[in-house]
């Protein structure tokens, strides 16, 4: 299944594809669109709405137009992200415990 994290770091998170930008915009129709909102006057109070609108649509795909079957579209993506976040910590600890292990480190199975 495709998860959409591809197109997503292909055309607007490592590589910054303005084209993919241009056809979100456009496909995005909106009357009164929102660049940046905020609540403060800090960095970490600040949210660009457009640029999220735009990941999103890129990261999900064409949606049907349907708000339930978008919905449950968008939820298969998430799911398969989770999936892939929880397959990635899994390999990552395995692979650190081989390393330690290798360097001399030893394991003591404890019950918690």
């Amino acid at each position: 299944m495709n998860s959409g994290l591809i197109e997503l770091r292909n055309t607007l998170v490592f590589h910054f594809d303005v084209d993919e930008v241009g056809r979100q915009l456009v496909q995005l129709e909106l009357s009164d669109p929102i660049f940046v909102s905020a609540m403060g006057k800090s960095n970490g109070q600040v949210y660009y709405e457009l640029a999220d609108l735009c990941a999103v649509r890129t990261f999900s795909g064409p949606l049907p137009q349907d708000e339930a079957a978008a919905l449950a579209a968008v939820g298969k993506r998430m799911d398969a992200i989770s999936d892939l976040i929880v397959e990635f910590a899994t390999q990552a600890e395995t692979l650190i415990v081989e390393v330690l292990m290798n360097d001399g480190w030893h394991r003591d199975d404890v019950d918690i």
